[in-house]
């Protein structure tokens, strides 16, 4: 946390948050069962005001996708999950620091012959919805790409959102010395969204 008094962190196949100064009592928050981590690939983030924890994971038995599980820290009454078809796992987490219902969520993953990954996704609404920004140009000095064709057989390894304008993400990327589609892909290994 900001003050050093709130920790997160992942061990035994959860998450678990703890209070400094209660060091012996701690909450878990884990989708399946305690101590089961087989699903949980644990890109963790926590919103700005510290009141929910984002946990990503991978595509699980019959599911459609992966899964974005929202556990509210003081009241897990409150907590959400929702699936993203077509998504075989969650590699990063983002929350904007102004407006908590914004969340970025990238691919972990290149799958050989699925056209669905790697993957851009935003929601405006708290994870219930969210829109592919895959297909978004990337303006290069030579010509413009897709986000697609940029990523390719990469994967996006963080998301960072500027804490004052929700609309500027920075993307870190995976990947280098491929010469693909006539470009050098070390000159785009982080991104930066203008609109």
């Amino acid at each position: 946390s900001e003050d050093g008094d709130k920790y997160v962190y992942a061990i035994n196949g959860s998450v678990r948050y703890k209070e400094k100064e209660d060091r012996f009592k701690s909450q878990y928050f884990t989708p399946a069962k305690r101590n089961s981590g087989w699903f949980l690939d644990f890109p963790v983030e926590v919103d700005h005001k510290e009141e929910n924890i984002h946990i990503g994971s991978s595509k699980a038995g019959t599911s459609k996708g992966a899964t974005l599980y929202i556990e509210n820290i003081k009241d897990k009454s409150k907590s959400i999950a929702t699936e993203i078809e077509r998504l075989g796992a969650i590699g990063s987490i983002a929350v904007a620091s102004q407006d908590k219902q914004t969340v970025f969520v990238a691919s972990n993953d290149y799958e050989p012959g699925n056209s669905n990954v790697p993957r851009l996704l935003k929601s405006f609404n708290r994870g219930k919805r969210f829109e592919d920004l895959s297909s978004s140009t990337v303006y290069g000095s030579d010509r413009n790409y897709t986000l697609k064709e940029i990523l390719d057989y990469r994967t996006i390894s963080d998301i960072e959102i500027d804490p004052h304008d929700n609309s500027i993400i920075f993307l870190s990327l995976t990947g280098y010395n491929k010469d693909l589609n006539g470009f050098k892909p070390n000159y785009y290994r982080i991104l930066q969204s203008s609109d």
